[in-house]
């Protein structure tokens, strides 16, 4: 992580360690792999990038996940996209999408965050059919059945807000039917 936050650092960012403790969060029986990435959502001074896990400009909400999972698993260099690869494996041909053993250790329904509409609360719905209409725009199509975490996140979502929106509809966006406590990462 340190030659990750000198680099960032020597690029102009203002970085700092995260955070020790993850907050409480009431009643969703949230894993601690949740948590934890919610509270680095919420606190991190890494700059935000789009349309990948991870540019040499910044991560998108599913890499800064990957990155607080083990930092040292990105490639030290770019690919010819200008992207990441995370764990020597190429996640995706869009490189959007997180590895499925990462995807279930954090309990996304899919490799990009997908959440379901009907499981959001009446006023999310309302925000993401709105959000779902600007970003499609230019091309117009029905409203889905879900949409994704990295499509929050690609529209310019910052982390904080992703964040607030994934604490507001836990069961949209999480699958834990029957969540087994973790020992916190160190």
């Amino acid at each position: 992580m340190t030659d990750l936050m000198d680099f960032l650092a020597g690029q102009g960012f203002d970085v700092k360690p995260p955070a020790s403790e993850p907050p409480d969060d009431g009643e969703y029986p949230y894993t601690e792999r949740q948590r934890a990435w919610l509270h680095e959502l919420e606190t991190t001074d890494l700059p935000q990038a789009r349309g990948c896990l991870r540019r040499p400009d910044g991560f998108c909400c599913l890499g800064l996940y990957l990155n607080w999972r083990d930092p040292d698993q990105w490639a030290d260099e770019p690919d010819s996209r200008g992207r990441f690869v995370w764990g020597g494996k190429s996640v995706s041909r869009m490189g959007m999408a997180l590895p499925d053993e990462e995807r279930i250790g954090l309990g996304l329904r899919g490799a990009g965050g997908p959440f379901l509409f009907k499981n959001l609360s009446p006023a999310d719905r309302e925000l993401m059919e709105a959000e779902y209409k600007e970003h499609h725009r230019s091309a117009p199509a029905p409203i889905p059945d879900q949409w994704a975490l990295a499509n929050l996140n690609d529209t310019g979502w910052p982390f904080a807000k992703i964040a607030a929106f994934i604490r507001r509809n836990p069961a949209a966006v999480f699958m834990n039917t029957d969540p087994k406590p973790e020992k916190a990462k160190s």
